[in-house]
């Protein structure tokens, strides 16, 4: 007990004094006990008493071991290694021999020195160690061949050098794929995609095939790589069911639609999605994203069945009912039917506020001018500046349409400071701007030809955001 410490470390400090046979014990005694004290220094020196007057006592290797240990306790990693290595050095026979292998694996892994510490948990082996130790040593050498430096391989070559350690092939099946899961799982995507490439080509059959593909795409697609996810989504897909089918699909669909613009591969995800989702919110979604590719594929038939799906979805929200109600009114625009276009852009504009309103907006004003309505036209686009100032393309849209709708009027100066202003404040589009400057050039020239100025046309001010600002 606590409280007793003081009085045996008196008594062997007695014994220690007058020599009493055995009394290196009592230093090693006394060191142990100046420890558990937390007299740390104390116990050092006793130690190295020890160490330094009786190299041939029985308790020298003690001395040692205790040493090293103390310094590691201490984070003084480096003072730790000299007191092991010569026990190791000294005492070659000594029960503590194998422990401080261990304990030098450990130190020199601490310290970053990976090829240190694997020899010495390898020395491990040549010292007849007792199962506790060698599965010590072997656990200690998987972690740093698997899990730190992608090596299975390495790992499996020396276990083949120690007699009743030889891998079967489903246990290298599994080394290799565990290597990659370690960095995956420690979100080394770079060394996942390398180590799953690599179990792949090794184990075209393997037992963790399926995971390897999912996981490499999903590495694939943390690295934006999304070419290459898609291609493993679609693998894990076409083996059929599995844990990992319904999330292959979704992913694949959300990539095709987003990141490769193949609307009708994503169309054939989404629509297999919705047949397949595991949830209300995952079906619903799918039907979005199936009613944006039919569109973009000119499906009329299936937009108007997933629109009508959306909106009368008990779960639909307002906004999602707003995008039904968008691509059926891009189906009407497109197919020159205004009236039903209007009504379904107006109900957009009224139940939602993202860039499909912004849009929405456009296309509104664009009607009218195509309906002649020039002076409802030329407002709507004017208030676009402020009611859709987040999102700078239809801004800019709409300013390529008010200039339309200037010209019509013989406004030329006005059309002539709409797209200045255009070309001042929006250089995100290429094509805008190039549209732009097209029609500056021909404002300019009908400007030329004018004979003289209309007192009635006063030109106006026009501001876009840049995008983020």
């Amino acid at each position: 007990k606590k409280n007793q410490y003081p009085e045996a470390v008196n008594y062997y400090n007695d014994a220690i004094a007058k020599g009493y046979a055995g009394y290196e014990y009592a230093i090693y005694q006394k060191a142990i006990i100046e420890g558990l004290r937390g007299r740390t220094t104390e116990k050092i020196l006793a130690l190295e008493n020890l160490i330094q007057n009786h190299p041939n006592s029985d308790y020298a290797d003690d001395a040692l071991y205790q040493m090293g240990a103390t310094y590691q306790n201490m984070g003084q990693l480096q003072q730790a290694v000299k007191p092991l290595q010569d026990l190791i050095a000294r005492y070659p026979n000594s029960k503590l021999v194998v422990p401080s292998l261990l304990s030098l694996g450990l130190t020199s892994f601490n310290q970053g020195n990976q090829s240190a510490s694997i020899e010495y948990y390898k020395q491990v082996f040549s010292k007849n160690p007792t199962e506790d130790e060698a599965k010590s040593a072997l656990n200690a050498l998987e972690e740093i061949y698997v899990d730190i430096m992608g090596d299975p391989d390495g790992y499996a070559q020396f276990l083949e050098t120690i007699p009743g350690y030889k891998l079967d092939n489903n246990e290298k099946d599994d080394l290799n794929f565990k290597s990659a899961e370690s960095a995956f799982e420690n979100n080394n995507y770079d060394r996942a995609i390398t180590g799953y490439t690599d179990y792949i080509r090794k184990y075209p059959n393997g037992r963790n095939l399926l995971v390897a593909y999912f996981h490499r795409g999903e590495s694939y697609a943390a690295k934006e790589n999304y070419s290459q996810a898609l291609a493993d989504y679609e693998w894990v897909i076409q083996r059929g069911q599995s844990r990992y089918y319904v999330r292959s699909m979704e992913k694949a669909a959300i990539i095709a639609y987003h990141n490769e613009k193949n609307f009708n591969k994503a169309f054939t995800y989404y629509s297999q999605l919705e047949q397949i989702a595991t949830s209300a919110e995952q079906r619903f979604d799918a039907q979005l994203g199936a009613m944006g590719s039919a569109y973009r594929i000119g499906n009329q038939a299936a937009v108007a069945q997933l629109a009508q799906k959306v909106a009368n979805n008990p779960a639909a929200d307002k906004g999602q009912v707003a995008v039904a109600n968008f691509y059926l009114g891009k189906q009407a625009f497109d197919r020159k039917d205004y009236d039903k276009a209007l009504s379904y852009f107006n109900s957009v504009i009224a139940n939602s506020d993202n860039e499909q309103t912004a849009e929405a907006r456009y296309l509104v004003a664009y009607i009218y001018y195509e309906k002649r309505d020039l002076e409802r036209a030329k407002q709507l686009c004017l208030n676009a500046n402020k009611e859709s100032s987040s999102y700078p393309y239809w801004v800019a849209k709409s300013i390529l349409l008010l200039a339309d709708v200037f010209v019509e009027q013989s406004s030329f100066y006005n059309a002539k400071a709409a797209l200045e202003a255009l070309l001042e404040n929006y250089s995100a589009d290429a094509g805008i701007v190039n549209e732009a400057k097209i029609k500056l050039d021909t404002v300019k020239r009908k400007l030329d030809a004018q004979s003289r100025l209309d007192n009635d046309d006063t030109p106006g001010s026009f501001l876009i955001e840049e995008e983020g600002n």
